[in-house]
């Protein structure tokens, strides 16, 4: 199974979904981390309506397994975010690994409540309109992004060493240390 690392945007139109395909689809980068070359390959999909995903070929399709897979993710997010301030008009959009997981309408159970009377938090990196900004409470993570746009900053992909490909000493040091018990409860 393929963990890609992806651009998952939400329109409110076939045209404006359409555009952001356009946008996006071809864009070619060479990755000042590494030299390499990263294409984005954009698609509308079925569901939701007028929604997209871009896929970063050319980058990991297992997810973060070395320091490199996260670096170079970190700075296709980091490009792409930045073409998004030149795009034509969505609803939601966010870059991670398999980012078309999570829809704008699912946002709200991500939305921390601080103690009463302080404004939620979301913590997921992504970009939203004004309207879905203020769908979700307006959260104090938030800043602005573009004219009619919120986001929560991209901070970039988590390397962990403990089972990652380039660190495999570590995974057995901590067998060693920590020896995986199966324990049965009835």
């Amino acid at each position: 199974m393929a963990i890609v690392f992806e651009l998952w945007a939400e329109c409110h139109a076939e045209d404006d979904r359409d555009a952001l395909v356009e946008h996006v689809d071809g864009w070619e980068i060479v990755l000042a981390t590494s030299g390499r070359t990263v294409r984005w390959d954009a698609r509308p999909e079925p569901e939701p309506e007028f929604a997209l995903t871009a896929t970063a070929a050319g980058l990991s399709t297992q997810g973060v397994r070395t320091l490199d897979d996260a670096v170079e993710a970190t700075e296709c997010g980091l490009r792409i975010y930045h073409r998004l301030l030149t795009a034509p008009d969505f609803r939601f959009v966010r870059a991670y690994w398999d980012a078309g997981t999570l829809h704008s309408d699912e946002l709200h159970e991500y939305v921390d409540y601080e103690p009463l009377g302080e404004r939620p938090r979301l913590s997921l990196s992504c970009v939203v309109e004004d309207a879905l900004f203020r769908e979700l409470g307006e959260p104090w993570s938030f800043e602005p992004f573009r004219d009619g746009y919120w986001w929560v900053r991209y901070r970039g992909e988590t390397y962990r060493p403990l089972g990652s490909n380039d660190r495999p000493g570590l995974g057995e040091l901590e067998q060693e240390l920590f020896p995986r018990r199966l324990t049965w409860r009835a």
